[in-house]
């Protein structure tokens, strides 16, 4: 037999693995317990970019050594979204148990292509428990991806060849007798247009939907857009909903949308990728109304639902849809009725072969926090937002910029004496102030062309006085600015 002692990859001293382990373990609990203090964000140093430069190490270091150099270099540096004063863009803040639930995962090593493993038992159990959660029927089913932006190309495709009255899969998109058209809100995220870029459609077949006072799609301009695409001799194919626009949380009427997609013959799809998990809420489950209409849905569950980056889910009401799509099998895979390659195939139902156990640790949240938890942080989170937007109407020197049906509250320091250039500026540059200094990381936009501060809270150790001290901080910052002329250029140009 080959000696091959110099060239696998296992602990030579598994008593020494075994310690670092314990080490890492104190470590995270370290990290974790103590996630409130020090900075929320600080910027990378010359420390930690020189750790991660240099050629590929020609011989290996000890493992401990190996460990020591990521985490002093990576916890320094961190993005910062775990701590309850993140409010950035949209993120997850991660939890103990499921950064848990990836350790195990990789322990168990399984390859979720398919298979009669274990593996493959947690994740049609994730899957049926979200296509429960969305409301659709027995029999639905679905494929968990890498984010949402992949669920949303995910159920995008197998709208198009639902809808296709030709075998795209065999012919492509050129043989198709008309273009194609989807309908979207205004204000839906940027990943739907990059999906149809992906999927060669281009983004003119995407028709930007108006909104109305609230920033949700106008169901009455639809059904007239979708008349006059036909009538130039476009094929309308899908109408987008939205369950939680990225800018404002702005949810769209969903059993609106759904009715007129019903009626013009059309697939229903919804981007839920804030919001859908409103579903689980006690309180607020009736802002998605009309979500189990829908024939697919696009989940991000390391946002609101708080498991480590990063898995998304793409739920379609029936499971052939999406099978018919993605279905391939090369000779070397061919299915057998008994043995290890047998059942349901993963790899039947999206673009990946080779995937990982992310299933756990959505498996693992639910069953350590509970639907009634998970409920109730999802109104707690809502109930501050829309408190910091309460205070933003009645604050002199704060302007709310939006309504707030969920999480997200959007609003700008104001002064009756400044433009809306130079309000743009002071805002801006109060935000980066904030990030900079440690204090809390939010993020910006534009609400009718004109700066608003983005409070996007869903963090789930946030609580009341981290907001108040924020918007204390943001007020104060800004009139010291004011003070200081710092817009006065800007008013002047």
């Amino acid at each position: 037999m080959s000696d091959n002692s110099k060239t696998d990859f296992d602990p030579s001293d598994w008593e020494a693995f075994r310690k670092l382990g314990h080490r890492a373990v104190d470590d995270a609990v370290t990290r974790l317990s103590k996630i409130r203090e020090g900075k929320v964000w600080q910027g990378t140093t010359e420390e930690t970019a020189a750790a991660f430069s240099g050629p590929m190490p020609e011989e290996g270091m000890p493992l401990d050594q190996v460990y020591s150099d990521a985490v002093s270099a990576l916890f320094p540096a961190s993005m910062g979204n775990q701590n309850p004063r993140f409010w950035g863009w949209y993120m997850g803040a991660g939890t103990a148990g499921g950064a848990l639930a990836d350790f195990v995962a990789a322990v168990e090593g399984s390859n979720l292509g398919g298979g009669d493993t274990g593996a493959a038992k947690v994740e049609w159990q994730v899957i049926d428990w979200l296509t429960e959660m969305v409301g659709f029927p027995k029999g639905a089913g679905g494929i968990l991806t890498s984010s949402g932006s992949q669920a949303n190309l995910n159920c995008l495709a197998t709208a198009r060849n639902k809808m296709a009255s030709v075998d795209v899969r065999k012919a492509g998109i050129g043989a198709l007798p008309k273009p194609m058209r989807f309908y979207a809100s205004k204000e839906t995220h940027s990943c739907v247009a990059k999906a149809l870029e992906v999927m060669g459609h281009g983004t003119d077949a995407l028709r930007l939907v108006p909104v109305n006072a609230r920033l949700a799609m106008d169901p009455n301009a639809l059904p007239g857009m979708i008349a006059e695409d036909r009538a130039a001799g476009f094929e309308p194919v899908c109408v987008i909903g939205t369950a939680g626009a990225t800018n404002t949380g702005a949810i769209d009427d969903l059993v609106a949308l759904s009715q007129i997609a019903r009626d013009e013959g059309l697939w229903f799809h919804v981007d839920g990728c804030v919001g859908a998990v409103v579903k689980l809420s006690r309180q607020h489950s009736d802002l998605v109304d009309g979500l189990e209409a829908a024939d697919s849905v696009a989940l991000d569950l390391h946002k609101w639902l708080q498991v480590p980056f990063g898995v998304g889910a793409a739920v379609v009401r029936r499971k052939t849809d999406q099978s018919d799509t993605f279905a391939a099998h090369g000779d070397y895979l061919e299915m057998k009725p008994r043995g290890l390659i047998v059942g349901d195939f993963f790899g039947d139902y999206g673009i990946d072969l080779s995937r990982g156990l992310s299933a756990l640790k959505v498996w693992m949240t639910f069953k350590e926090q509970g639907r009634d938890k998970i409920g109730r942080m999802i109104d707690h989170t809502i109930e501050l937002a829309r408190g910091a937007a309460e205070r933003a109407e009645a604050e002199p020197q704060l302007q709310c910029m939006a309504p707030c049906p969920i999480n997200v509250a959007c609003f700008r320091f104001w002064d009756a004496s400044l433009s809306d250039a130079a309000l743009d500026a002071i805002n801006t540059e109060v935000m980066l102030q904030l990030q900079e200094d440690g204090t809390a990381v939010m993020s910006d936009t534009l609400i009718d062309g004109k700066t608003a501060i983005r409070m996007a809270i869903s963090n789930h150790r946030t609580v009341k006085a981290d907001v108040d001290e924020v918007l204390d901080a943001f007020v104060a910052r800004g009139r010291v600015l004011l003070a200081e002329g710092f817009a006065d250029g800007v008013a002047a140009q």
